[in-house]
């Protein structure tokens, strides 16, 4: 009998292995989701403590999220198109058109700055959508269709300014688009939040959004399902262009200039930071929030890299290594997910079962880049 007792206090106080498999799972899905945003408060706090003197200061907090909320417009331009599966190498290219286009309507042409805003935008959306339908109806790979674009652009931006920079007396009003707002915080920062607002409740939370995941995660099912890629292809980049064009624009009252040179540098901190995003929030697939936190950790590591006295070439180094990184995480997960996921909802040949709706095949967020 006490035999008994001690064998059964003994099996009362070990724990039921279902519940240690459910504490690792969680833990394990914490840091999976939000281990991009601990590395931006490490990184942080890693110069702050190597340059107590410049870096931890309200001056450089403006700095930082001012230049990085347009390279995050940037960034939440590449999303829509990324989601679907493809590339749009033009981005670059539409941001520096847009920035010289705005400055050179303003001082050149003498138009009234929000016109020239409306001329910008609409520029930057018909260019998103030819580029768009290029790739869906011609069906030209979308890495090289805006690789060619982009080139395209590069031309038109350079015959536009002549090469030189465009200068000239610019709107009050449209400079302090590039200013300080209320409380000291950028204007910029306004814009950036809002971007990602709205980006993150077309995605998230609407059927197209939706539909842009099913495209990039699994043609077959998007086929099955009648969500037609020569549809939705055209929009997708048309958003980005528009998304491009108002970064230029607040790009253009910053410099207060068009400059030709601009907009190229931005394209591997753009796709770095999207890539990056994909493995933070929504774990293995490109995501506002993620590309958010994305962009942050490339901007504060370049900017904690420029006190410290680092050259282009650590900069360089830096971006590059950081989307090597996240390819390799964002496919790891990608792998690592596939084999896990249920068959004919993840694209592995099998039928979908009929009736089941879009959200059911998606709400297991399957991977939308880093696929091998």
């Amino acid at each position: 009998m006490n035999m008994m007792r001690k064998l059964g206090r003994h099996r009362t106080t070990k724990p039921p292995a279902s519940t240690s498999r459910r504490s690792a799972t969680s833990t394990h899905t914490i840091t999976a989701k939000y281990g991009l945003l601990i590395l931006l408060i490490a990184i942080i706090a890693g110069f702050s403590i190597a340059l107590p003197r410049t870096f931890p200061t309200a001056y450089n907090a403006q700095i930082i999220a001012s230049q990085n909320c347009i390279l995050l417009i940037i960034v939440l331009a590449l999303i829509p198109t990324l989601a679907t599966g493809a590339f749009d190498l033009s981005i670059g290219y539409q941001f520096g058109l847009a920035e010289v286009l705005m400055v050179g309507l303003i001082v050149n042409q003498r138009l009234a700055w929000p016109v020239a805003a409306l001329i910008v935008l609409a520029v930057g959306a018909g260019l998103g959508m030819m580029s768009g339908l290029i790739v869906a109806l011609l069906e030209i790979d979308s890495f090289i269709a805006t690789l060619g674009t982009g080139s395209v652009i590069l031309a038109v931006s350079l015959y536009y300014d002549k090469s030189v920079q465009i200068a000239g007396v610019l709107p009050k009003f449209f400079v302090d688009l590039g200013g300080n707002g209320p409380l000291g915080i950028p204007v910029t920062v306004f814009f950036g939040l809002g971007v990602l607002l709205m980006l993150w409740v077309i995605l998230e939370h609407t059927p197209f959004g939706r539909h842009l995941y099913v495209l990039g995660t699994s043609p077959r099912t998007a086929e099955l399902l009648g969500i037609r890629r020569r549809r939705y292809l055209p929009i997708v980049f048309a958003i980005g262009g528009l998304l491009c064009a108002l970064a230029g624009i607040l790009e253009a009252a910053q410099l207060q200039v068009g400059e030709p040179s601009l907009g190229p540098e931005y394209l591997l901190p753009a796709f770095s930071s999207a890539m990056l995003g994909a493995t933070a929030v929504k774990v293995g697939r490109v995501n506002p929030w993620g590309a958010a936190i994305g962009a942050f950790v490339i901007a504060v590591g370049e900017a904690g890299l420029l006190q410290y006295g680092a050259g282009d070439a650590t900069q360089a180094l830096f971006n590059g290594l950081v989307l090597l990184v996240a390819m390799a995480i964002a496919g790891i997960t990608a792998r690592r997910r596939r084999a896990a996921s249920v068959p004919g909802i993840r694209g592995d040949g099998a039928e979908v079962p009929v009736g089941v709706p879009v959200e059911a095949l998606i709400a297991s967020e399957s991977p939308a880049i880093g696929d091998p």
